[in-house]
Parts: C-alpha cells; sequence; structure tokens
C-alpha cells in the first residue's frame, strides 16, 4: 500500500551537504555530479558505460519507473528472480548474463550506516565470479564501474 505521507526525509529534500563535501570529494575523484532524481543519475551513470542494443539487469521487485531510463537509452531492461530474502537468484541471475550485457542493478541495502552501497556483502563473492565485464549500478546515489 503506498502511504499518502512523503516518505522522504528533510535530509533528502535539503541541498545541505558539509562545507568542505566538494573538496573531500575532489580527493578521490576528477568528475562528479549531484543529482536531485534516481532515475536521472540512473540514466545518465548507464550512458557512460554502455552502448544502444545492450541490455542490463534489475532485480525483479524495482517497479516499471525504473526501467524508463534503460529503454530511453536504447537498452533491454531484464529482470532476474528473486529469493524470499529479496537477494537475487543467482542461478538466475547468471542464466541472463550475455555478452551484450552492460550493467546489473544489485538489490538496494538498507542499513543504519549505509542506504546506497551493497557491496561488499556476503552476496558479493557469488557476483565476483559473473563476468567482468558487467557493471554494477545502484540508481540512487553510487555509480561503481569494474
Amino acid at each position: 500500500m503506498i502511504s499518502a505521507t512523503p516518505s522522504l526525509s528533510l535530509w533528502a529534500l535539503s541541498s545541505h551537504r558539509p562545507a568542505d563535501f566538494e573538496s573531500l570529494l575532489e580527493q578521490y575523484v576528477t568528475a562528479y555530479a549531484f543529482y536531485g532524481s534516481g532515475k536521472i543519475a540512473l540514466r545518465d551513470g548507464l550512458k557512460t558505460i554502455s552502448t544502444a542494443g545492450q541490455n542490463v539487469l534489475l532485480p525483479a521487485y524495482l517497479p516499471d519507473a525504473v526501467a524508463e531510463p534503460i529503454v530511453e537509452l536504447g537498452l533491454e531492461p531484464r529482470f532476474y528472480a528473486i529469493t524470499e530474502s529479496l537477494g537475487p537468484n543467482v542461478d538466475d541471475l547468471r542464466s541472463r548474463i550475455d555478452t551484450e550485457t552492460a550493467a546489473m542493478i544489485p538489490r538496494r541495502r538498507r542499513s543504519s550506516r549505509s542506504t546506497t552501497s551493497v557491496f561488499p556483502s556476503p552476496v558479493s563473492r557469488r557476483f565476483r565470479r559473473l563476468p567482468a565485464s558487467t557493471s554494477a549500478i545502484t540508481s540512487t546515489t553510487t555509480l561503481t564501474h569494474r
């Protein structure tokens, strides 16, 4: 059921960042961008690592709206099966990967310390056996490309 009350926190709605955030970020990366929309961040991230005709793997529970930027780029969204704990069904995931797989969007893990990163996690050991050309993207704030 969808709540009538917005679920966004005041932190997520504000643009407040620590004063030295940009200088800290510049120590580790040469280019970065801030996004107010996860869909736009996902689109721009995928645009940098894919070409039209490739496919992107998504967990089956994600809404169709997440696939919109994928389709917009001419990519094929492929939904992979999940387990009862919402983790990936690794056998199903592996069967969907081919030479045209540009990226895999993993399960978003929530905890009190991190809301965007799924690596490292016990499941990541299984993903290390996936082809090296497969990328992992989380659509909220981080992009990991290997």
